[in-house]
């Protein structure tokens, strides 16, 4: 049973419920559907299809370094264990991950002007990350750059990339893939 998909999740809870005798499966169902509705839950844009990711560059974000940094998640098969000691930085691979995909950081994000490595004088950090949706290869990039007035304020702005892998007549190509964000860059 696929449970990203709306029919074949519903199809498991009747199955369910019926399979514990509850005598109010349609109002339950009905339920649900009110709740995927005000929780404005969409059909899964992936159809069931596996999310592989591929690798993840990172640079000068949170405690990674200026220099590019790779993880290459296909070199990496079965469980992962990230261990270290207690602020060495384990955490950041996820908050990463997640920036990437999301632009937001886990737990409501932290202020913004500190996306970046506090202990490097550089102002812009970077992340991209490729993976594949079925056969299809995508990569999205983020950067964030801070700036400051003359008060010593800070400025922050926001650049995103998002792009499928397509053949062409003169090979492999990247195009723009609209996302559901109107703009690509925006300003704090």
């Amino acid at each position: 049973v696929d449970i990203n998909n709306r029919d074949s999740a519903e199809k498991l809870l009747v199955e369910f419920l019926d399979s514990n005798d509850y005598d109010n499966v349609d109002d339950v169902v009905e339920l649900s559907r009110d709740i995927d509705i005000k929780l404005d839950i969409k059909t899964n844009l992936t159809n069931g299809r596996r999310i592989e990711f591929e690798s993840m560059e990172v640079s000068n974000l949170l405690s990674f370094s200026s220099e590019t940094t790779t993880f290459d998640f296909d070199a990496i098969k079965g469980s992962v264990l990230l261990q270290g000691n207690n602020f060495s930085g384990k955490s950041n691979l996820p908050k990463t991950l997640i920036f990437s995909l999301f632009g937001k950081m886990p737990n409501g994000g932290a202020d913004s002007t500190k996306l970046l490595n506090m202990y490097l004088n550089n102002p812009k950090g970077w992340v991209r990350i490729y993976f594949k949706i079925g056969s299809t290869r995508y990569y999205v990039y983020r950067s964030v750059t801070i700036t400051k007035n003359k008060k010593e304020e800070s400025k922050v702005s926001y650049q995103v990339e998002f792009k499928r892998e397509i053949h062409t007549e003169n090979g492999l190509v990247w195009e723009d893939v609209e996302s559901e964000t109107k703009a690509t860059e925006k300003t704090e």
